[in-house]
């Protein structure tokens, strides 16, 4: 019991998706193993409300957390909060492993969007069939991709083959951050999570970043 109430308790820390349901499904393993060798009648009331409530709880906060509000950096190139957010220079995107396609120049493009993700993050698989889609539809307006995990280049290789094993077949180019290119760009935004998405202009600046579901209606204003 001991042990269900443990996994339970590591649900409630770790927001992100799939790790919190591999948590829950060994606290729900160690909680079905309990029942099996311990009669129900020797649970107290707040035994069951811990063990039914706790993955219910984390459950509507990570749905809640997972609707993250978007953010349009704007202001004058000071140094405070309101300061203009530059994007790496393209002589330092260069640094960047290729795993898939050449880094987008971005002065050459109206708009360029960076990603950050994760193999290993479930909201990040999820979203890479709508970013193909966004790709699509603005390919044929100049608008450069660019995804980039800090992960390394063979399990990203291994993670679009999965993809594509899947239906779904990435055209956009693909980067390895071993050098901590875009990790930089991130803490000065102060943003941790993943998956997040980045739209630069062609003069450097980061004009939106937010998650990668409300990108398409983003570039469908700035292309215009």
């Amino acid at each position: 019991f001991a042990l269900g109430r443990l996994f339970d308790a590591m649900s409630i820390v770790v927001w992100d998706t799939y790790a919190f349901l591999q948590a829950l499904f060994l606290g729900g393993i160690a909680w079905v193993i309990t029942i099996w060798v311990t009669p129900l009648s020797q649970f107290s009331n707040w035994d069951i409300f811990f063990c039914l409530g706790v993955p219910l709880y984390v459950y509507f906060k990570n749905a809640k957390s997972a609707e993250e509000k978007t953010e349009v950096v704007t202001g004058q190139s000071t140094a405070d909060k309101h300061a203009v957010k530059m994007a790496p220079e393209q002589d330092v995107l260069e640094l960047l492993l290729m795993v898939k396609g050449t880094v987008p120049r971005v002065q050459d493009s109206p708009a360029t969007v960076l990603i950050t993700f994760a193999t290993t993050c479930f909201p990040s698989r999820q979203s890479f069939r709508s970013l193909q889609s966004t790709f699509k539809a603005f390919q044929e307006d100049g608008v450069g991709f660019l995804a980039v995990s800090k992960e390394e280049p063979s399990t990203i290789k291994a993670f679009l083959d999965e993809l594509r094993t899947g239906g779904v077949t990435v055209t956009f180019p693909v980067a390895s951050d071993q050098n901590d290119v875009l990790t930089r760009m991130k803490k000065s935004l102060g943003i941790s999570r993943t998956p997040h998405t980045y739209i630069v202009s062609r003069s450097g600046s980061i004009s939106w970043h937010g998650h990668p579901k409300a990108l398409e209606g983003m570039l469908s204003a700035l292309v215009e």
